[in-house]
């Protein structure tokens, strides 16, 4: 499972890259498409995509960003948590982090959202964050976000 991971992982780099090198204009880029998928007794389920977005020959206007999107049952969006990152990086040298922050949308009145915050150390990008569904003032659901999007010394995003 973890090597046919890494496989689709590489392949949507590739195929990523040439986007970007063939595009100049503003693109997005999907770097690990919806495959890493978190299924709930419930039918319910997250994904999480990692991508970049933004005018490749402006490294200030490129985002990068890992979305974790949370689904009922019946495939509706009830939320969206989004960590976005600048990185800096000489390539095959170094990378760091040089900015970090989060972001959310409710799409569902039953959750709430706290203690969310977003830090960098290195070449990683950490996010937190809690969304709790209740229900009648019950908490019926709590999903922890504890997150991180890393840039490797060849600017590949994991």
């Amino acid at each position: 499972m973890k090597r046919i991971l890494v496989i689709i992982i590489s392949v949507s780099m590739i195929i990523g890259s040439c986007i970007i090198t063939s595009n100049a204009q503003n693109y997005t880029s999907i770097i690990s498409d919806e495959s890493l998928l978190v299924q709930y007794d419930d039918g319910s389920y997250i994904t999480v995509t990692i991508g970049r977005s933004g005018n490749p020959n402006s490294r200030d206007s490129v985002s990068n960003y890992k979305t974790i999107t949370y689904n009922d049952s019946s495939g509706e969006v009830e939320w969206v948590y989004t960590l976005y990152a600048t990185f800096a990086y000489v390539y095959g040298t170094s990378s760091t982090c040089t900015k970090v922050s989060y972001d959310y949308t409710i799409y569902r009145d039953s959750w709430e959202f706290s203690n969310g915050s977003a830090s960098r150390s290195g070449d990683t990008a950490y996010g937190y964050g809690t969304f709790k569904n209740k229900i009648l003032g019950i908490t019926t659901k709590t999903i922890n976000i504890d997150t991180y999007l890393t840039c490797d010394i060849y600017g590949n995003l994991s």
